[in-house]
């Protein structure tokens, strides 16, 4: 669902406007870090609607740190051009600790944590005035 918003709405104009100007591989990347960090302030603004705490940007960046990370992966793939290659069993596991390690960096106060709060609390508001009725 994320890529069919993304793609058409960021990827696809970034992408026309900015080859050339900056040729395809700078243009590349550019797409790639701004699909992401489009990706991020949307994430800033959903976790915003719903705790009501400002935002701190820690969500934004970790999707700025995964783009700039995405855009290195890309580079390197065309440099070794199928001459180098981990294994899926290898790559799997790797891509999956550098997710939880840049999780755990990046958000030491997690908006997860909020919302479950805030959602804990209604939960405890709803419940009182039900009980408070009968």
């Amino acid at each position: 669902m994320v890529t069919m918003i993304l793609r058409p709405v960021i990827y696809y104009p970034v992408r026309r406007i900015s080859t050339p100007i900056l040729g395809p591989r700078c243009a590349r990347n550019l797409v790639v870090m701004s699909t992401f960090t489009v990706s991020g302030l949307m994430h800033e603004v959903i976790y915003y609607y719903l705790t009501r705490v400002p935002p701190t940007w820690e969500v934004t960046w970790f999707f700025v740190l995964h783009g700039m990370s995405m855009a290195i992966e890309v580079e390197v793939k065309k440099a070794v051009n199928d001459r180098w290659r981990l294994h899926r069993l290898v790559m799997g596991p790797l891509t999956l600790v550098f997710l939880a390690v840049t999780a755990i960096l990046s958000s030491p106060t997690c908006p997860c944590t909020l919302l479950v709060e805030k959602l804990v609390h209604t939960r405890m508001i709803c419940t009182y005035h039900f009980d408070e009725k009968i």
